[in-house]
């Protein structure tokens, strides 16, 4: 009987692991692409003031560097604890076969 809640216990912490995993790419991929973004329209105003349009507003976005440090603190913490529930469930899991 304990068997079974340790292969279940695997399978939860995996898949919780995998999760948490998920999000953390997701995370870092929302603010890298914030920051594309940023550049972009940057590089989009800086064209068409240079091609002589002086009605586009001389507007400089800034501040991507912050968002991806936060990210980056964030998506250490969620890395390692992505992998420590991944590395346990696996423990779980070949200790159900193996017990």
């Amino acid at each position: 009987m304990q068997i079974e809640y340790i292969k279940v216990a695997g399978v939860i912490l995996s898949l919780l692991g995998t999760i948490v995993l998920a999000m953390r790419v997701t995370k870092i991929l929302g603010v890298l692409t914030m920051a594309v973004k940023m550049a972009d329209m940057n590089m989009q105003i800086e064209a068409a003031r240079a091609n002589g349009n002086r009605d586009m507003p001389n507007i400089r976005m800034y501040g991507s560097t912050t968002h991806i440090e936060g990210a980056e603190k964030l998506g250490t913490k969620m890395l390692v604890l992505g992998f420590a529930l991944q590395i346990i469930g696996g423990a779980c899991t070949a200790a159900s076969f193996i017990l």
